[in-house]
């Protein structure tokens, strides 16, 4: 029977193939998956606010748009991964209430995603799959074998390799 690291809102987690690695129920939430091929490493770390300074409690590294991307690229290469082998996807980032949402600030998947991909611009490293945006929910397997993300929403599955 195959092993699922299970990653929780706020989290990291690492794991090694022949593990799969799964991000649940993201809403707004974005999970920033990133995979090293050669040793076959994954993390996923699941974000749920674009900025640490919207926090009083910002110890949670994994939490904030723009210190999660750091912090699992630490955990990566402790586990062996190579920065320049690693390969970065983003999924979620949906608006679960777009119809009610006037102000902006409220928006927070759109607000996660761009305080993500700025940490990744920052970092050097280039985003090479998406399954972000629209309005409904979605959760990501890391198949840490082949590093292939399989992206599941109620209309259906994609999958991202």
């Amino acid at each position: 029977m195959e092993e699922v690291v299970k990653v929780g809102m706020a989290e990291l987690k690492i794991a090694r193939a022949p593990k799969k690695i799964a991000a649940l129920g993201l809403g707004s939430c974005i999970a920033i998956c990133v995979y090293d091929p050669e040793v076959k490493v994954g993390g996923i770390v699941h974000v749920m606010l674009p900025s640490s300074s919207m926090a009083t409690d910002n110890q949670n590294r994994a939490k904030f748009g723009d210190t999660a991307l750091p912090f699992l690229l630490e955990e990566m290469t402790k586990a062996g991964a190579k920065f320049e082998r690693l390969d970065v996807k983003l999924v979620g980032g949906a608006e679960m209430f777009a119809n009610e949402i006037k102000n902006e600030r409220l928006k927070i998947g759109e607000r996660n995603l761009q305080a993500i991909e700025e940490s990744c611009k920052k970092m050097g490293l280039k985003v090479s799959g998406r399954c972000v945006g629209s309005n409904t929910g979605k959760s990501v397997t890391m198949d840490l074998e082949s590093g292939t993300i399989q992206v599941r929403t109620i209309n259906g599955t994609v999958t991202l390799s």
